[in-house]
């Protein structure tokens, strides 16, 4: 499948086989950004293609909460941990969880919020500054994952309290 650069504000994200791949797409329905799990023996991985590149995102079994994406040289470009996402140079984005109203934020880049309707979809809002970075594809590609992770566990814990409180 031919991947479509990011051009536009908004996408569509949603998750498939239980969480284990995620497809990103512009309102006209290309997709810009394709995710597939992997299972590795000390980590999960998912491979990530957007029309920008290829990513490997790794997170150890161990730590539950750390990512680490890979560029295809095996070089770390990014590390994601405890509410922030922190880049080869340096730069560091905050990554936040919002729960009245659901919204998630990746500094001032990125804001999306999981569908009522779905627990497998999200839409987001890219800023006029992350359209205009020339690492927006891997940018588009770590927010989709961290909103796409935080989605499904914000799903399974209202289903945990529904449940017990029945």
């Amino acid at each position: 499948m031919s991947l479509t650069p990011i051009t536009t504000s908004r996408l569509q994200g949603l998750a498939g086989n239980r969480g284990k791949t995620l497809t990103v797409t512009d309102p006209n329905g290309n997709v810009v950004v394709e995710a597939m799990e992997r299972q590795a023996d000390d980590r999960v991985e998912m491979v990530l293609d957007t029309a920008g590149g290829r990513w490997r995102v790794e997170q150890a079994v161990s730590s539950g909460s750390e990512i680490t994406v890979l560029d295809s040289a095996g070089n770390a470009v990014a590390i994601s941990s405890r509410g922030k996402v922190v880049l080869a140079d340096g730069e560091v984005l905050s990554w936040e969880r919002r729960n009245l109203p659901a919204r998630y934020r990746l500094g001032d880049l990125w804001v999306a919020k999981g569908s009522w309707r779905s627990k497998r979809r999200f839409s987001a809002e890219l800023s006029e500054a992350m359209l205009a970075r020339d690492d927006k594809s891997m940018l588009v590609g770590i927010a989709s994952l961290l909103t796409q992770h935080a989605v499904l566990r914000r799903r399974q814990l209202l289903g945990a309290a529904a449940g017990a409180g029945g």
